[in-house]
């Protein structure tokens, strides 16, 4: 067994040196400004505790009983010692609940107040002089280099399971140009590029602002960053309810905006689908037959040629067969039926499209 060391006093747990990482440990940083932190007041239903979801601490807080570069279960607050609920709880804690046997680690990295110039690597230097000594302050929390703290985080991270997308919420402060969007581009890659990451399996999900709030403005930029990246998903904040203070969500305001970041990030991953909910007999009992099904997780994003390439290998039926699925939303509800021509699987998923155009589904195909 060995203790690493990184930076000039970040230790981390004792691992051994000949362990490789889990691969059903999936990994996600969370990083941005105030709403990212969570500013909601914490209540006793959030702090019910989930063993598979857990928190790689960014600070110590003696309060949580958290040590820097550490592994906890996740209890809010994540990210500084005392601040509220963030997106990153409720995100986890449904992830960990979608995905049985899979483990769900967060990087948590936030400062309040921040323009997206602390996160550059390039920038931040010059960048954190300029500011309140309020910001100052959070950002030394974290060494006074919050991108260096997510690195050094992130690599000790890569040795014990695979970092599986990155979170963001951003733009309050300075997300009004173009230039935002580059620059939260160069740090997307900048990141990629550090920890020898792919974009193509490591999506960038960037949630948006409190809808007609103080700040929402930054609404525009925030959706047109999948122009500039790619592999960029936006998470809707539409009906996700804001605080007194007409900039921050409240605490079931984040609850539904984490759950969306999950739900987004639950149909990048096509080879697993959502738990089915227990609060539908039908779609319960559909659970319980699944051991004679193929599931599968998709989205409107996802082309036709993938989901042809993803269902026909599996079902293997003859060419003339025609299939019945059954339909149901993340929740687990069962939302409709359909049947398909084996045959013409593209056919297929643009009846779906056309008949389901919105949000994310599971699909449910029984053996005869």
């Amino acid at each position: 067994m060995k203790k690493f060391l990184f930076g000039a006093a970040l230790a981390v747990s004792a691992i051994s040196v000949f362990a490789e990482p889990d691969p059903n440990f999936h990994i996600y940083i969370a990083f941005g400004q105030s709403n990212m932190e969570g500013q909601a007041t914490v209540i006793e239903a959030n702090k019910v505790p989930n063993e598979n979801f857990q928190v790689l601490a960014s600070m110590t807080c003696q309060n949580m009983g958290r040590t820097l570069g550490e592994w906890a279960v996740a209890i809010p607050p994540l990210f500084h010692c005392y601040t509220g609920l963030s997106p990153a709880d409720y995100f986890g804690k449904t992830m960990a609940d979608s995905l049985p046997g899979i483990k769900i680690g967060v990087i948590p990295v936030a400062v309040a107040g921040t323009s997206i110039k602390l996160f550059d690597k390039d920038q931040y230097a010059s960048y954190l002089p300029t500011t309140e000594n309020w910001l100052q302050s959070k950002a030394a929390d974290y060494g006074g280099n919050p991108y260096g703290r997510i690195i050094d985080l992130a690599k000790e991270a890569q040795k014990v399971g695979v970092i599986k997308g990155i979170l963001f919420h951003q733009g309050e402060t300075d997300g009004y140009s173009d230039s935002w969007g580059y620059t939260v581009k160069k740090v997307y890659e900048d990141m990629l590029n550090d920890l020898g990451l792919s974009a193509d399996t490591v999506p960038f999900l960037a949630g948006e602002v409190l809808q007609g709030g103080q700040c929402a403005g930054a609404n525009s930029q925030i959706n047109a960053l999948p122009n500039k990246i790619p592999t960029a998903h936006v998470v809707s904040s539409t009906g996700c309810a804001g605080g007194s203070d007409n900039l921050h969500f409240s605490n079931e305001g984040y609850q539904l905006l984490g759950k969306r970041y999950a739900e987004k990030m639950l149909s990048l991953l096509p080879s697993r689908a959502p738990v089915m909910s227990s609060s539908s007999a039908e779609s319960s009992s559909s659970a319980e037959s699944s051991s004679s099904s193929e599931i599968f997780s998709s989205a409107e994003s996802s082309s036709s040629a993938e989901i042809h390439a993803a269902i026909q290998p599996k079902y293997s039926v003859s060419k003339t067969e025609k299939i019945s699925f059954h339909i149901y939303d993340l929740s687990g509800k069962k939302i409709g039926t359909f049947t398909a021509q084996s045959n013409n699987w593209k056919a297929a998923w643009k009846s779906i499209q056309e008949q389901y155009p919105e949000g994310h589904y599971c699909i449910q195909k029984f053996s005869r």
